[in-house]
């Protein structure tokens, strides 16, 4: 079995989730994943683990068509920080709007 740094680990997940496969970024995630959206998203709140990630991503769809392009991997000890632009565009408006995000 290879042995993945945090960074190869971290790059496969973003990866996977750019092609479509939300089934390998999820199982990529720790079971004890956390994730808090902000109030400026209509699926504002926290998620948990793999099986919040789904649920949230479900409410994604249900709203918006919604992209993330990683632009900066900085490893920060047993942390990676990635920075990138989130392209978000609500089914209600068609208008899309680009966010800067941070994701530790």
């Amino acid at each position: 079995m290879a042995v993945f740094s945090n960074m190869q680990a971290v790059r496969a997940a973003y990866r996977a989730f750019a092609d479509g496969d939300l089934d390998a970024f999820v199982r990529s995630l720790d079971p004890a994943f956390l994730s808090g959206q902000s109030a400026a998203v209509p699926w504002i709140g926290v998620c948990r683990g793999r099986h919040g990630v789904r649920e949230m991503f479900g409410k994604v769809a249900e709203r918006a068509r919604a992209t993330y392009q990683p632009e900066e991997f900085i490893e920060a000890d047993d942390r990676i920080v990635v920075l990138g632009q989130a392209r978000i565009t609500p089914r209600r408006t068609g208008e899309e709007a680009q966010v800067r995000e941070l994701h530790v």
